[in-house]
């Protein structure tokens, strides 16, 4: 990669027939001496590393050390990691979310990864500017989790001022 790089390859562009672009393949592989090197080279990692607007946080939502890694490196975990605005505490909030390739997302994982590396855990975390409590409203353990981070769940959770508790009027475990 160093020759590459000395011959004039640009490392940020895609690799590979899907348009997936080196930080791609190291993030989700969870290639860290890799994603060293690359970091040694100048790669940006908070750039999007694939078509769809990925960044390579969304790739390593399910690794907590990739993440930590990804924070070194400088980038904002707090920031969008997909296209459509959706930042890593949507997955955080969202217990449902399956992860597909990169399997089941440890939701309570992620949280903790992301408060102890200072992420507002209750900033917004869609385009819509719903929080990560909203995603939660209608899971009791992830919302005592939150509230063992000390979030405050009577603060409102939608743009439009809803809180918590009206989302889960309807949920009597909630």
């Amino acid at each position: 990669l160093k020759l590459l790089q000395e011959l004039g390859v640009d490392l940020h562009k895609p690799v590979s027939d899907k348009g997936q672009t080196l930080a791609y393949y190291a993030v989700k592989n969870g290639d860290h001496p890799v994603m060293e090197l690359l970091h040694s080279l100048k790669v940006d990692f908070s750039q999007s590393c694939h078509p769809n607007g990925s960044t390579p946080a969304y790739y390593a939502r399910s690794s907590p050390e990739t993440l930590r890694l990804l924070k070194k490196f400088g980038v904002d975990l707090s920031k969008q990691c997909e296209m459509d605005g959706t930042s890593l505490l949507w997955y955080a909030g969202n217990c449902s979310e399956s992860g597909s390739s990169l399997g089941r997302i440890d939701s309570e994982a992620l949280l903790k990864t992301l408060h102890a590396e200072g992420v507002n855990i209750l900033a917004p975390c869609t385009s819509s500017g719903t929080n990560a409590v909203f995603q939660a409203r209608n899971d009791a353990a992830t919302l005592r989790l939150f509230n063992s981070l000390g979030a405050d769940l009577s603060s409102a959770c939608s743009p439009t001022g809803f809180t918590v508790a009206f989302y889960a009027k309807d949920n009597p475990e909630v």
